[in-house]
């Protein structure tokens, strides 16, 4: 499929407002030599940011290799290096996500869970107000989630477990440390490049 990428980066779009935006940023993104070499520098340009990109030269063989979201400390010294204002990380096959802030504070899978609780639930699209976290779920995360009204359902390590109880209880969320993330009304699967957006479009724009 040769416009494969093009046609992937309209869906991602038509989840968001047609004025969204990204002029005026500067996000540092490691690809991690997998899935999303081509489609996250793209389309973070299209949408105007300025982009410093790694992890784009995969040779078969070095996918995830000191790279992508289990090795954030790239785009932290990137970050600090360039003085961009964001840097993502993302995994082989593009379904998890790591950030790091424009501080160079690394943003792990529960801190941006925590994130998308708040938004969902401003929109009334947090089903059940509760989300779907694993054993390894941070403990003082549930405290918070219960100081603000979201209840935290814990499954096994994986995002089988958690894509399986999002179905079956028919939640809107859920997601683990590492930063797998479902949001099952917006994709079938986890989608870092997704959840990369919804996270811009909530602080940087």
């Amino acid at each position: 499929l040769e416009n494969g990428n093009e046609e992937y980066i309209k869906i991602l779009k038509k989840n968001f407002p047609r004025n969204f935006d990204l002029k005026g940023t500067k996000i540092v993104i490691d690809c991690a030599n997998g899935a999303g070499y081509k489609s996250g520098p793209y389309l973070l340009k299209s949408l105007g940011a300025k982009v410093i990109s790694i992890g784009i030269s995969p040779n078969g063989l070095n996918i995830n290799e000191k790279c992508g979201s289990t090795f954030p400390n790239k785009i932290k010294n990137l970050l600090k290096k360039y003085k961009a204002h964001i840097g993502i990380s993302l995994d082989g096959d593009a379904d998890r996500i790591i950030i790091c802030d424009e501080k160079g504070n690394i943003i792990d899978g529960d801190q941006l869970l925590a994130v998308l609780a708040i938004k969902l639930q401003r929109d009334g699209e947090l089903k059940n107000s509760t989300i779907v976290g694993t054993s390894m779920t941070n403990h003082a995360f549930d405290l918070w989630l219960n100081n603000i009204g979201i209840n935290l359902m814990r499954t096994d390590v994986g995002d089988r477990y958690i894509s399986e109880a999002i179905k079956q209880f028919d939640y809107s969320l859920g997601g683990e440390p590492s930063g797998h993330i479902l949001i099952p009304h917006l994709s079938k699967t986890g989608d870092a490049l997704m959840n990369a957006l919804i996270i811009l479009c909530e602080f940087v724009t």
